[in-house]
């Protein structure tokens, strides 16, 4: 294992054979789920989440419960990191819930969440993957194998984060923001003191992008609701959600909610486009 500046961590000592742990990641689950800690793990493809599940189900077995990083203790309680009747009944209760929605369950599902393991994915039901999620939540789950539709917009941390390759698929690179984004899911500021996250290489051309993922500074960060990116669609409909929401109710509300905005402060130091935009704004409303 190595830092995201290049040098050597330590030494990694995987006790498997390659073929029941081709990259290590049973090994690197595994170290963190023993301490009753959590572990997101990103994939490529659908498949190559249901295939990673069913495999650390079945080299890993029963997982113990999790200690819920910001939680209370997780669903077994705060230092008890074996395997209870109560997550075995959590989990039967979580297969059961799904049974509620549809009589059909993936069977790779069936043979994970017993062992306390789920994947996430585009071709799961919503239900499903809230029902996933809120599992993941209380820490009946300890393993969650995601695409990266997984990586955003839902909170979820976890004590280590794997990403089992350098890209999101073939012929695709990460963005550097949303790479951060999900890597930014191990441990939760003000919660927990420690949180890492993993990027597997499988080859050593990849280290190159992998470097610039975990080093290349972030893009400048700019509002979405400035007229000059899409003529204005995004600021007229965040001003129709303002009065649909009741956050407008007359027009000298609307100075007061576009102060609150990236967009006012980004152009703050520009008179002639702080007014200009302003004025676009103004506009929107007498549209709407």
């Amino acid at each position: 294992l190595y830092t995201a500046q290049g040098n050597l961590l330590r030494q990694l000592l995987p006790w498997r054979q390659p073929a029941q742990d081709p990259d290590h990641i049973v090994t690197l689950v595994e170290e963190t789920t023993s301490k009753g800690h959590q572990v997101l793990v990103f994939c490529h493809y659908r498949k190559h989440c249901e295939n990673c599940a069913v495999l650390l189900a079945e080299q890993l077995g029963k997982l113990p419960a999790a200690v819920v990083i910001g939680g209370g203790g997780g669903a077994a309680g705060a230092g008890k990191v074996k395997e209870s009747d109560y997550v075995a009944s959590k989990r039967q209760a979580l297969l059961d819930t799904l049974r509620e929605k549809s009589p059909t369950i993936h069977p790779c599902l069936l043979l994970a969440i017993p062992k306390g393991i789920g994947f996430h994915h585009a071709g799961l039901a919503d239900y499903e993957k809230d029902a996933l999620e809120e599992a993941f939540r209380q820490g009946v789950l300890s393993v969650i194998v995601a695409t990266s539709s997984l990586g955003t917009g839902i909170n979820l941390p976890a004590a280590r984060v794997i990403f089992r390759s350098v890209r999101p698929g073939a012929n695709r690179e990460f963005e550097v923001s949303s790479y951060r984004q999900m890597a930014g899911r191990a441990g939760r500021a003000g919660k927990s003191t420690y949180g890492e996250s993993i990027l597997l290489l499988k080859q050593s051309k990849d280290v190159n992008e992998a470097l610039r993922l975990m080093t290349e500074p972030l893009p400048r960060l700019r509002s979405c609701l400035d007229p000059e990116r899409d003529g204005g669609r995004a600021l007229v409909r965040a001003i129709l959600e303002a009065i649909a929401s009741g956050a407008l109710r007359q027009l000298g509300d609307l100075d007061t909610f576009l102060h609150c905005m990236l967009a006012v402060r980004q152009r703050s130091q520009n008179a002639a486009g702080l007014q200009a935009f302003l004025s676009h704004a103004r506009s929107a409303l007498c549209y709407l």
